[in-house]
């Protein structure tokens, strides 16, 4: 079940509407879902379609919140000139198919390319690793993790409280590595090789929200997080 601590993160009317969901999934789980449940030993069974009607109410409760962040809104033009990312590369890597974008689904289906904060957020993160030189295979990858901690900040952003970081290696192959700039952290401490690149998740996803017009987002996400992490530190000593 949903919980944070010994308490459920859902409220009581949250929590009937996961039960009466847990008892019709053909109403939101895919047919795949729902034969892997029927497969089930019944107490099982019934503890997976919690589970999922659980999540099922918690995407419920977030779409609202993620709508500034998933909803097309920029034009190519908007996207390259706050992010400095030349056109041409960003058509190179839409017409080979290396970024996976939403504008490039709604293009598909015959409508205008248009690109969302989160695409935005992508090609951000592929321009600033491809120019170090981090290949398109390893750099795609990166982007959509973090385009995916992006839409914390729209949740609170409470996954921005521990700063994570991406560490890119190369000792005969790329590989990443996420972990969290915060405590007794360092990144010295890491078995990685003498060099290394390291992406930092909140900056690219603070610089690219401040670099379409998003200040006070900006600000509200900082000032959040700040908060949540002197919170968890205690606050001043």
């Amino acid at each position: 079940m949903a919980k944070r601590g010994n308490h459920s993160i859902l409220t009581p009317e949250e929590q009937a509407l996961a039960k009466r969901l847990a008892q019709n999934p053909d109403a939101f789980m895919t047919a795949e879902a729902c034969a892997f449940a029927a497969a089930l030993a019944e107490d099982k069974r019934d503890d997976f379609l919690r589970g999922m009607a659980e999540v099922e109410v918690i995407k419920r409760k977030s779409a609202p919140l993620l709508q500034p962040y998933m909803e097309p809104r920029f034009t190519l033009s908007a996207i390259t000139e706050g992010l400095g990312v030349p056109e041409v590369t960003i058509r190179n890597w839409l017409t080979r198919g290396q970024l996976d974008l939403g504008a490039e689904t709604a293009r598909a289906k015959g409508k205008w390319r248009l690109f969302s904060l989160r695409d935005a957020v992508i090609i951000h993160v592929a321009f600033q690793l491809s120019r170090v030189g981090v290949p398109v295979a390893v750099f795609h990858d990166v982007a959509q993790k973090v385009a995916r901690f992006g839409e914390m900040f729209f949740k609170g952003p409470v996954g921005m409280v521990r700063r994570p970081i991406v560490v890119l290696t190369n000792d005969g192959e790329w590989q990443s590595h996420l972990h969290h700039d915060s405590g007794p952290f360092r990144l010295t401490d890491l078995d990685i090789p003498p060099a290394a690149v390291v992406l930092n998740v909140e900056q690219v996803i603070v610089r690219t929200l401040h670099a379409l017009g998003f200040e006070a987002m900006v600000g509200t996400a900082a000032e959040i997080g700040e908060a949540l992490r002197a919170s968890e530190t205690g606050g001043d000593e």
